[in-house]
């Protein structure tokens, strides 16, 4: 199978219909070609899972917020302040 894939290839293989050498050959094909593969991908998964994105959610994920050690967490129960 040197040409791309026909759609009705590529759904017939995403809902795994069709005889066990047309799949494998199918699938043979997609190893070796970028643009099927793709093509097929963009079917199995669409995209309309994703989480819409949140205004302000990078920066909510930048924020650096200071972690106590181990050893400042000691001496300040040790001074008697926390």
């Amino acid at each position: 199978m040197s040409e791309h894939l026909t759609p009705a290839q590529i759904r017939s293989y995403v809902e795994r219909r069709g005889d066990a050498d047309e799949i494998l050959a199918i699938a043979q094909h997609l190893d070796v070609c970028f643009e099927c593969r793709d093509r097929t991908a963009a079917i199995v998964d669409d995209g309309a899972a994703d989480r819409p994105h949140e205004a302000g959610a990078h920066e909510r994920g930048r924020e650096i917020r200071p972690v106590e050690g181990f050893w400042r967490r000691v001496l300040r129960r040790l001074r008697g302040s926390g």
